[in-house]
């Protein structure tokens, strides 16, 4: 698989209007992009290449959904917080401890919201009342137990969750 670097940057004057959510859920990514795609009428596919983060001398895989809808010119994401596998890059080894292997790496998107399963984002202009009723229907979801609103400028680590800069 050829390998994809992502470089993202910090477009503050970008006009588009980005909606960010956390999500807890018990579910694994495919389930949930899956009910999200029938509960929002959206058509979430996987990458074919991983979202990847380097961190030093490691490597983050994360599994990325998208969904470009162009008739109403909003684009949505899902993302898990912790990557699926981490490995080390270069001729220097990561120092793990006893405790750890290379396979079992964790990094989340945003350190200070570990505790959140996913994040689901849309670029694109909605209103307050589309906005209600989009949350309103990831709640309603078997096996989502919380949502949260999230605003990535807030965050040390927050320019991870600016994907559509990919």
């Amino acid at each position: 698989m050829k390998e994809k670097s992502h470089i993202l940057s910090d477009d503050f004057e970008d006009e588009t209007q980005v909606s960010t959510f956390g999500i807890f859920s018990i579910l694994p990514d495919f389930k949930l992009s899956y009910h999200l795609n029938v509960e929002l009428s959206l058509n979430l596919t996987l990458e074919e290449d991983p979202y990847t983060l380097k961190n030093r001398n490691h490597l983050f895989y994360y599994n990325l959904f998208s969904f470009n809808d162009y008739e109403s010119n909003l684009h949505w994401f899902f993302i898990g917080n912790q990557p699926y596998r981490g490995t080390a890059t270069g001729e220097s080894q990561p120092q793990l401890s006893i405790f750890e292997d290379e396979r079992n790496m964790r990094r989340p998107l945003l350190k200070k919201e570990s505790k959140i399963n996913y994040f689901f984002q849309v670029y694109g202009d909605l209103s307050l009342e589309e906005l209600k009723m989009l949350k309103n229907k990831i709640k309603s979801i078997s096996g989502v137990q919380g949502l949260v609103e999230i605003l990535p400028s807030e965050y040390k680590e927050g320019q991870n969750l600016y994907l559509n800069n990919l």
